[in-house]
């Protein structure tokens, strides 16, 4: 049997076959200035988007939010998480790691895929789009509020919120990226080779970026091979197998993980190793056996010769 795991992020919006994405509502512009606020932690709240009775997430229609910022960066240690929620559902995620003399911005989402920037500049331009949460579109008001949790030190010198920052709506479903893989333990033997088979399943709007897979074994299993496969192009799936040889007894964990334009889904495969026979009882009690064979058929000819000899010896007399 196979189970799926995982959910994937579509590729950039950026790509010139990427959908169209329409902004049914922004942040008015005299509340703006309002989101600097939060530079030294906080939360805001920038106003709230009018939904007609009916309006959910998909199947057909699909809201994003855009959120376009300058961030001013600290030269001292610090760890943030910026967040944009519609109605408490979090639908922008940014941490922001800052160091004297750099900093390292990155961020996640269901239409740009995994992005992260490292820059020495002292500010940052922010353009970041994503799916809304189910949970974050309903009919009526939908408030949107940005939050800055400080983790530790100090990271932000000043935030600037731009225009173009709100809502927008796509045709384009979310692409969705499944492992499917056995669900039942592998067997194998210490010493010996073994398959992993696995399957990419893909669907959604957006263009196809294409995978890495990656392996990853218990300490000490050897991969034969490589342990990553690219497929440049996912269509609407991909299967493929990894070899790799246990060196270890009992039931341990392989791994597998789709990595970098999607939000890299993994799943686990357990497998039950056994050890390996003894030479006695894989070969040896084979091996005795043939030899007992040879030696009872030798023995068998030479008495079959001496029973001849003696008859030749008895028909002379």
């Amino acid at each position: 049997m196979l189970a799926v795991c995982g959910l994937a992020i579509a590729p950039s919006a950026a790509d010139a076959a990427a959908p169209a994405l329409h902004t049914i509502w922004q942040v008015a512009t005299h509340n703006l200035p309002r989101a600097g606020n939060v530079a030294r932690g906080g939360t805001v709240t920038l106003g709230a988007f009018e939904l007609p009775t009916g309006s959910a997430q998909g199947p057909a229609r699909w809201y994003a939010i855009r959120l376009r910022a300058t961030l001013g960066l600290a030269r001292s240690p610090g760890d943030c998480i910026l967040s944009a929620a519609t109605d408490g559902a979090t639908a922008a995620q940014i941490e922001i790691q800052t160091r004297p003399g750099s900093a390292t911005v990155s961020s996640l989402g269901w239409i740009q895929g995994r992005r992260r920037v490292v820059t020495h500049a002292r500010r940052v331009r922010l353009d970041f789009r994503n799916y809304l949460q189910v949970h974050g579109v309903k009919a009526g008001a939908n408030p949107l509020r940005l939050t800055l949790d400080v983790l530790g030190g100090r990271c932000l010198t000043g935030l600037k919120l731009l225009r173009g920052t709100g809502i927008a709506v796509t045709t384009a479903r979310p692409d969705e990226l499944r492992f499917l893989v056995p669900t039942s333990a592998l067997t194998a033997t210490k010493g010996h080779a073994l398959t992993i088979p696995y399957e990419l399943s893909r669907r959604g709007g957006w263009p196809d970026r294409g995978a890495t897979v990656t392996l990853s074994a218990p300490r000490g299993w050897r991969i034969d091979g490589s342990a990553t496969q690219r497929f440049r192009l996912l269509h609407d799936g991909r299967r493929g197998t990894f070899r790799i040889t246990p060196t270890t007894t009992g039931t341990s964990l392989v791994g597998l993980r789709a990595m970098r334009v999607y939000n890299e889904p993994t799943a686990t495969i357990p497998v039950r190793v056994e050890p390996a026979a003894s030479w006695l009882s894989s070969r040896g009690v084979s091996l005795l056996l043939s030899a007992a064979l040879i030696v009872a058929a030798a023995a068998l000819t030479r008495a079959s010769l001496r029973a001849r000899r003696r008859e030749q010896a008895e028909s002379r007399r």
